[in-house]
């Protein structure tokens, strides 16, 4: 079976823009996506401000969709 051996292989990982840069956008298009995370924080705070929710989890979703945005933002940049 082609499968048998396959656990006993050391596990590399493929990863399109993981290579041997560590200059800022160091992971450019990962980066810039995580942009849309902003974008939807934004818009969901803007939704939030719109109607009186009193939910804490959704009047929460807009910080965290920012803190996930920059939190990625910044370890697709920062490689080193």
């Amino acid at each position: 079976m082609i499968l048998d051996n396959f656990h006993f292989q050391p596990h590399q990982t493929l990863y399109c823009e993981r290579g041997q840069s560590t200059t800022l956008l160091a992971e450019p298009i990962n980066a810039v996506t995580n942009l849309a995370f902003l974008f939807f924080g934004w818009l969901a705070y803007r939704l939030v401000q719109k109607t009186d929710h009193s939910s804490k989890l959704l009047s929460s979703l807009p910080l965290l969709l920012s803190i996930v945005g920059i939190g990625s933002f910044i370890y697709h940049t920062d490689r080193s």
